[in-house]
């Protein structure tokens, strides 16, 4: 992945994607160093805010593979740098996820659970999916009231449902109830709703066992079946 990233990066040095492919696989390598690099000169590209967007993928990736100390270290870059951005630029669409997840990997999941309220709140009948993405982070603090009607909603809805989109699938909604679900530690109906999701037209990310939400089924023998189908092995 590194070396296609880099092949592609040399023919289109402008490109942000790939900056951003390299830094996901440096990430993933735990290649810190050059990841600062990288980061250092991606402030002489003309895109929006793309030292903040590195900084957030290299913290994101490398929290999801043990490197903890030094995804704090790039969420606090990501987040530093976000919140000196113009209030005009805070408010695109996708922009507050860095924020999102710099504090998720700092630990302050009631930051974070704001955040998701407010969208929700200001999105009013579309504000389902942001409602479900915050309640993982009211799960962590202990908090489970309600979460299961969310569920319940979930399986119920198309994209077209969420706050900006105008798909139909209908694979991401039970991707988050299956979220909430793995976090409750319902093995059994988090997988089931999880093929659902696949079934719906949902794709899972190339390191997706790895990913938070996942830990307390991680071991779980059909889960981990699930997770082998989506390689094709």
């Amino acid at each position: 992945a590194l070396a296609l990233a880099r092949a592609a990066k040399a023919r289109e040095p402008t490109a942000f994607v790939h900056w951003s492919r390299e830094v996901y696989a440096l990430a993933a390598l735990g290649r810190v160093d050059e990841l600062d690099r990288i980061i250092n000169e991606s402030y002489r590209l003309e895109r929006q805010g793309a030292p903040e967007l590195l900084s957030n993928t290299a913290a994101w990736v490398l929290s999801r593979h043990g490197f903890v100390e030094p995804a704090r270290e790039f969420a606090q870059r990501a987040v530093a740098g976000y919140e000196q951005w113009p209030a005009s630029a805070r408010e695109v669409p996708g922009a507050r996820n860095i924020l999102r997840t710099g504090l998720m990997v700092l630990g302050d999941y009631e930051a974070v659970w704001q955040s998701y309220d407010e969208q929700a709140r200001r999105q009013g009948a579309q504000g389902l999916g942001s409602r479900i993405l915050g309640a993982r982070y009211r799960i962590l603090m202990g908090d489970t009231a309600g979460v299961l009607a969310l569920v319940d909603s979930a399986r119920t809805q198309t994209l077209t449902a969420f706050a900006g989109s105008d798909r139909g699938l209908t694979g991401l909604p039970r991707y988050y109830g299956a979220q909430i679900l793995a976090l409750l530690g319902r093995q059994a109906v988090a997988v089931a709703m999880l093929r659902e999701a696949l079934n719906g037209g949902w794709r899972l990310a190339a390191d997706e066992p790895l990913t938070w939400y996942w830990a307390p089924i991680k071991d779980y023998p059909p889960f981990q079946e699930l997770m082998r189908l989506k390689d094709g092995s």
